[in-house]
Parts: C-alpha cells; structure tokens; sequence
C-alpha cells in the first residue's frame, strides 16, 4: 500500500476575481513527485464545457412506453394484486400501439388527401377555362364542323347551364334533380350532330352531360308520326335563319 501525501499552497484569491484561469504550480505529491507546471494563463476551452437539453417528446413517449412493457411482464413471486395490476398496465399497452397505429394510418390518409386535392384544383382550373367555350374546344379537337359550331353557339351561347353543373360537381355541391329545358337541348343537339363529340364532353367534363340512355327515353316523347312533325319544322325554320345566303 502506497501511502501518499499532497501539499496544497495557501492561495489567496479576492472574490471579485471571477477568473476560469487554471494554476496547479506550487501543488505536489509525496512519493510521486512534482506535477507538471501548467502556465497560469490557460484559459478553459469551450470542450470542457457542456450543456444539458431536454429530451422531445417522442423520446420521452417511447421511453414511458418501454418502461410500461417491462411493468406489466409477471413474475412468479408476484402477488394477485400486483398480478391484476400488471394485466391491466399490458391492456392498456395494447390500446396505445392500436391508437398510434390508428393515428399513423390517419395521418397518411390525411397526406394523401391534401396531395390529391392539390392535383384536384390544378385539373379544375384548367377544365374550367377550357370548359367555358364548349364549342370551340369541339371544333379544334375536329369533331364538329364549322356551320355546327355557328348552329350551337347562336342557340346555347356561353352554356350557363353546363358551366353551372360542372362547377357544381367538381366542388361537390349539390346538383339539381332535373336538367334544365336548356340542357336538354342542347344535349339532343350535340347527340344528334356528333355522338363522338357527345362523348368526348361526357368523358373529359365529369359528365355533366346526361347518359345516351337518358337521351334515348327523352327520343321516345317526340312526336315521330308519318309526316312532317313539328320538331323537323322547326329545324328546317332555324336552319333558314341561319343561312347565310
């Protein structure tokens, strides 16, 4: 056993001086020998120091979860109340993964629905504004021709009541149950000139256009009698109006 004595010099320091200097000269060791001679002046590096912060949340909520799991393992010498206790603490492990496994599968839902609906009002601004000339937009995609496009435009003009239902369901509010007088019309008409355009409408608009099967029950109200009926009339009376010449 090696018995050693230290040998501390008087220091006198005023309590004004708040200096973090170092100074070990004068200090030694019986039986080890002098300490080395630090310079004075050695100021205390920013290494020695360190700093405290505090744990998040989800490191603390992990950790108090671990902790409940170890709690709730039974052991053999445990009694029935500490034993009651330990199924409950597991029970209510259980409910806490199912309601972070729940609140994970909610959140991701939730990102997925505002990434669609970004991509959503990306698409409905540009359909609205190609959809706001119905006409033109039949005419550069060539499936009317020119005197058709004049026949809709002069009767349907800017198709309020298209623009009315597209908006309507594309914002998903409420649609009303009947198409309006002005719709049919213009539904039997595009039918009747170009089905392909009909079709294209349906398909590139949300059909807001009805089904070629609703067209075919309204068909089954006109008066189709041997003769000249009153629609053909009607038509040929518009085409007049129409004519240039």
């Amino acid at each position: 056993m090696i018995n050693a004595k230290i040998t501390v010099p008087e220091v006198k320091v005023s309590l004004s001086n708040t200096s973090t200097s170092t100074c070990l000269e004068g200090i030694e060791l019986e039986g080890f020998g002098k300490l080395p001679d630090l310079p004075c002046d050695k100021q205390s590096s920013p290494s020695d120091s360190f700093s405290l912060n505090r744990p998040s949340e989800e490191l603390l909520q992990s950790q108090s979860v671990d902790f409940m799991v170890q709690a709730s393992i039974s052991e053999s010498h445990d009694t029935p109340r500490r034993t009651f206790l330990k199924h409950s603490v597991s029970s209510l492990v259980d409910m806490c993964n199912a309601k972070d496994k729940k609140l994970k599968i909610l959140n991701q839902r939730l990102r997925r629905h505002k990434k669609n609906n970004r991509f959503f009002e990306k698409d409905f601004f540009f359909s609205t504004i190609l959809f706001l000339d119905v006409v033109n937009t039949l005419k550069a995609k060539l499936l009317i021709n020119q005197e058709q496009a004049h026949l809709l435009d002069s009767n349907f003009g800017k198709h309020k009541d298209l623009i009315n239902n597209f908006v309507n369901k594309n914002t998903r509010k409420k649609l009303p149950k009947r198409y309006s007088m002005q719709l049919r019309k213009f539904a039997v008409t595009l039918n009747f000139y170009s089905p392909k355009a009909y079709t294209f409408v349906r398909r590139e608009f949300n059909s807001v256009l009805p089904s070629p099967r609703t067209l075919s029950k309204w068909y089954t109200n006109v008066d189709a009698e041997p003769g000249f009926t009153k629609e053909a009339l009607n038509t040929l009376t518009l085409a007049c109006k129409n004519c240039p010449y």
